[in-house]
Protein backbone atom coordinates (compact mmCIF):
# COMPACT_ATOMS: atom_id res chain seq x y z
CA UNK A 1 0.00 0.00 0.00
CA UNK A 2 2.73 2.58 0.74
CA UNK A 3 4.25 1.99 -2.70
CA UNK A 4 1.03 3.21 -4.36
CA UNK A 5 0.88 6.40 -2.26
CA UNK A 6 4.47 7.40 -2.83
CA UNK A 7 4.11 8.21 -6.58
CA UNK A 8 1.07 10.36 -5.83
CA UNK A 9 2.94 12.28 -3.14
CA UNK A 10 5.96 12.72 -5.40
CA UNK A 11 3.77 13.87 -8.28
CA UNK A 12 1.99 16.39 -6.04
CA UNK A 13 5.28 17.75 -4.69
CA UNK A 14 6.72 17.93 -8.21
CA UNK A 15 3.67 19.85 -9.42
CA UNK A 16 3.96 22.27 -6.49
CA UNK A 17 7.63 22.89 -7.27
CA UNK A 18 6.87 23.41 -10.96
CA UNK A 19 4.09 25.87 -10.08
CA UNK A 20 6.45 27.80 -7.78
CA UNK A 21 9.15 27.90 -10.46
CA UNK A 22 6.67 29.04 -13.09
CA UNK A 23 5.45 31.85 -10.83
CA UNK A 24 9.02 32.95 -10.10
CA UNK A 25 9.86 32.94 -13.81
CA UNK A 26 6.81 35.04 -14.69
CA UNK A 27 7.67 37.53 -11.93
CA UNK A 28 11.27 37.75 -13.18
CA UNK A 29 10.15 38.25 -16.80
CA UNK A 30 7.76 41.02 -15.74
CA UNK A 31 10.51 42.76 -13.76
CA UNK A 32 12.98 42.50 -16.64
CA UNK A 33 10.35 43.93 -19.02
CA UNK A 34 9.82 46.95 -16.75
CA UNK A 35 13.58 47.49 -16.43
CA UNK A 36 13.97 47.24 -20.22
CA UNK A 37 11.26 49.83 -20.86
CA UNK A 38 12.75 52.15 -18.23
CA UNK A 39 16.18 51.88 -19.86
CA UNK A 40 14.66 52.53 -23.29
CA UNK A 41 12.86 55.67 -22.10
CA UNK A 42 15.99 56.97 -20.35
CA UNK A 43 18.13 56.49 -23.46
CA UNK A 44 15.52 58.11 -25.72
CA UNK A 45 15.20 60.99 -23.25
CA UNK A 46 18.96 61.56 -23.19
CA UNK A 47 19.11 61.51 -26.99
CA UNK A 48 16.26 64.03 -27.26
CA UNK A 49 17.89 66.33 -24.70
CA UNK A 50 21.20 66.21 -26.56
CA UNK A 51 19.48 66.92 -29.89
CA UNK A 52 17.28 69.79 -28.70
CA UNK A 53 19.37 71.54 -26.05
CA UNK A 54 21.56 73.96 -28.02
CA UNK A 55 24.10 74.94 -25.30
CA UNK A 56 24.78 71.29 -24.58
CA UNK A 57 25.11 70.53 -28.28
CA UNK A 58 27.58 73.36 -28.80
CA UNK A 59 29.55 72.29 -25.72
CA UNK A 60 29.76 68.70 -26.98
CA UNK A 61 30.83 69.83 -30.45
CA UNK A 62 33.36 72.29 -28.98
CA UNK A 63 35.08 69.60 -26.94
Amino acid sequence: MPSTKRPKIMARLRNEVYDDLEGALESHEKKMTYIGFAMLFVVVGIILIVIWYEPLKSWLIYY
